[in-house]
């Protein structure tokens, strides 16, 4: 007869996730999430752990073309995404799942791009950080004395290809855990990514 024993190994883990969005009008929308990844009802003296986002996007006419935005205030308590066994952090291959600051983040981002035309767009991006009293991620912002990011470029596309060139604070991508991004001064910068299509 099998018999199921709970060892440190035991890592299920449920979560419940919440999400709406409300179209105020054509071209403008407010949209909401929360996570539940561990509520306490009763006195246990742990923490809880949740997330909460809210937000709006859209679009604006500007000057014949149309200046799309999006802008989100997020918090995520800390150890959310967290649980006792083997494997303790929602990831993969060092990369945070969910949200890409991790747990212990309060982060407000906004974004702003005018297509120019069809085939051309301006970019500008801000992200300002803050982190509750984790040593490994606040030593690493204190060291570089920088909190906000940003990202000011030119994207143009050919066919299945498109170019990039602007100026940043911060090496992409975002989020990525080991040497917790990889601070940088301002720098100008230019990329090419293309996609392809293998038929077999």
């Amino acid at each position: 007869e099998n018999e199921e024993e709970e060892t440190v190994l035991d890592n299920d883990n449920s979560m419940i996730f919440l999400f709406c969005n409300y179209k105020i009008m054509k071209n403008l929308s407010l949209f909401s999430e929360l996570l539940i990844d561990d509520f306490q009802i009763d006195e246990t003296n742990r923490p809880d752990k949740m997330g909460f986002k809210i937000g709006l996007n859209g679009y604006i006419p500007l000057a014949k073309n149309k200046l799309s935005f999006y802008m989100d205030f997020s918090l995520l308590q800390a150890s959310t995404y967290t649980h006792p066994g083997m494997y303790t952090e929602w990831d993969n291959l060092n990369y945070n799942l969910g949200s890409i600051f991790g747990e212990g983040s309060k982060n407000y981002f906004t974004q702003f791009v005018y297509h120019l035309t069809d085939y051309t767009k301006i970019l500008l991006e801000f992200s300002h950080v803050d982190f509750e009293s984790y040593e490994d991620k606040v030593t690493n912002y204190d060291n570089n004395n920088k909190s906000t990011f940003y990202d000011f470029s030119v994207i143009r596309k050919y066919s299945n290809s498109y170019f990039k060139i602007g100026k940043k604070n911060i090496d992409f991508p975002y989020g990525i855990k080991t040497g917790f991004y990889q601070l940088s001064s301002d720098e100008f910068y230019l990329s090419f990514v293309n996609n392809f299509y293998i038929g077999i």
